[in-house]
């Protein structure tokens, strides 16, 4: 090894059918120093086996300036030798020797610990960091402007270590998964949770009785309901619990009638879940209940949606400051709405950002400029925002000038997608042809 930390192997040799005195040793390294160059050495650095320590002292006293050193990190070793052997610890790396043992010669086994493994790495932020970071040096840094993603907290450290690395790179929170946590909120509540239960096995019985789903089906078609049939709740899916609800009320009539007419093909769980007076009514007041989370997640679900359009629907975790300064960077809202201090506030963000993107002073002073022009409809920014004609890409891209700073701000924010539902999707569908033993039915 060099001074610098450097490691070189000069030679390999088998010495196993040599007698390993502390002569033979002296001269073997002898040799090594000799072909490399004594005055490049300072230490042998060695076990504390006493052939070895032999060796070392003999080479020492003919090159005094090679100092013979003991390994410190094999010395601290023996003492976790000396523990092993002890019974209790013995006993212990016994078993696990066996289990390691096992799941090496296991190919199924091996196979689900592997996968195990692969998915609590996935857990911990650093492995994501590097994984995100993959992702962005192969697409190229200059093309992402975001990272979206749910508030989990591994992955939350994750967004912030790209972000240090890559500044201009935002982490923003997925605002559609963010509300989605309300409806999750709304079913662990006890009356909820009664409900969606007693939905769930209504439309897993219809689903599973072949009986049973071909009546529900005939019922669906002679009276006409519109929508489909019965839908299965998902904890991982989006609105599912709202589909569920909703698909109960739809067949309620069917339903009925099949209770009435046919009962002798529902067994008596199924019975006594329609046989209740209240069971229609409470699921129409939760169905009504989830209905504006559904809308408002349909809605942020758009890949036109900005973070302007979630602005008015925001809580205390998520980074305020980027949404008002997208709020008011939309043409169709500006400043609307505001309150005087906040102008203030987007002015600071818009120069946090810009600093992050590069700006110098001179053209931060400028940016800040075309901000008061545009707040106040100055030209080049007269022009009236027309919804269904207009984007908000297509306005910013009409307002022409010099150093035009705000439409590139503009530009950057409006691009920032608030939600990450279609990368959900992709994952789910994918998560289905790697794993088809768990396909639900829908």
């Amino acid at each position: 090894m060099t001074s610098d930390g450097k490691e070189y192997i000069h030679s390999l040799k088998n010495f196993s059918k040599n007698s390993h005195t502390g002569e033979f040793l002296k001269n073997e390294i002898i040799k090594v120093i000799e072909e490399v160059g004594a005055e490049k050495f300072c230490s042998i650095v060695s076990d504390h086996a006493s052939n070895v320590v032999l060796a070392k002292n003999l080479v020492s006293t003919k090159y005094p300036h090679i100092f013979p050193i003991q390994c410190i990190a094999h010395h601290i070793n023996l003492l976790s030798s000396d523990i092993i052997k002890l019974n209790w610890a013995t006993n212990i790396i016994t078993c696990c020797k066996k289990i390691v043992t096992f799941f090496k010669q296991s190919h199924a086994g091996g196979a689900i610990l592997q996968q195990e493994i692969v998915e609590n790495m996935i857990k911990g932020g650093e492995f994501l960091k590097n994984e995100i970071i993959k992702v962005i040096e192969e697409v190229g840094a200059e093309k992402f402007c975001s990272i979206v993603s749910d508030h989990a907290s591994n992955v939350v450290l994750a967004k912030n270590l790209v972000s240090t690395k890559y500044p201009h790179i935002f982490p923003i929170q997925c605002i559609a998964h963010h509300i989605n946590l309300l409806s999750s909120d709304i079913i662990k509540l006890n009356w909820a949770t009664n409900i969606i239960t007693c939905c769930k096995k209504i439309v897993t019985f219809f689903k599973q009785s072949h009986a049973g789903g071909a009546i529900l089906q005939q019922e669906i078609v002679e009276n006409m309901i519109k929508g489909g049939g019965l839908k299965k709740y998902i904890i991982t899916r989006w609105t599912t619990a709202y589909d569920c609800t909703d698909s109960i009320i739809r067949c309620k009539n069917a339903l009925k009638q099949i209770f009435e007419n046919e009962s002798q093909l529902l067994n008596l769980e199924i019975i006594s879940i329609l046989r209740k007076q209240n069971f229609f009514r409470n699921v129409k007041d939760l169905r009504t209940i989830l209905l504006p989370i559904k809308k408002a997640i349909i809605n942020l679900e758009h890949k036109s949606t900005t973070l302007a359009d979630c602005f008015s629907i925001l809580w205390k975790e998520f980074n305020f400051d980027y949404y008002l300064l997208a709020y008011f960077l939309h043409p169709k809202y500006r400043d609307t709405g505001l309150q005087i201090n906040t102008f203030r506030i987007i002015c600071e963000k818009a120069l946090s950002i810009w600093k992050l993107l590069g700006g110098r002073e001179k053209s931060a002073n400028e940016l800040i400029a075309q901000i008061s022009n545009y707040s106040l409809k100055s030209k080049p920014y007269d022009f009236e925002f027309v919804t269904g004609i207009h984007t908000v890409k297509n306005w910013w891209l009409m307002c022409k000038q010099q150093n035009n700073h705000i439409q590139k701000l503009a530009l950057l924010m409006v691009s920032i997608v608030p939600s990450n539902a279609s990368c959900e999707r992709y994952f789910s569908i994918w998560g289905l042809y790697m794993f088809p033993k768990l396909i639900l039915d829908f």
